[in-house]
């Protein structure tokens, strides 16, 4: 008899470290799907920047270097 429930014992801890691994591939699917969201709009992001006129045709306004970007 202890056989018996020592098998249905690990039985459900298989079941329950399939599951547990199951739902930790879909958070780590999660986060890798916006993390290549990321990456993969930055180009478009920049483009759309360095053609703005308001940045003069460069990515971004930068900055001297005996300038500050806290307002005096």
């Amino acid at each position: 008899m202890t056989q018996q429930t020592n098998f249905t014992a690990m039985v459900s801890e298989g079941d329950r470290h399939t599951f547990q691994k199951q739902a930790m591939h879909k958070y780590v699917w999660i986060c890798v799907s916006v993390w290549l969201l990321c990456v993969a709009t930055f180009p478009l992001a920049y483009l759309r920047v360095s053609e703005s006129e308001k940045y003069n045709g460069g990515p971004f306004k930068s900055l001297r270097w005996d300038e500050s970007q806290k307002p005096n």
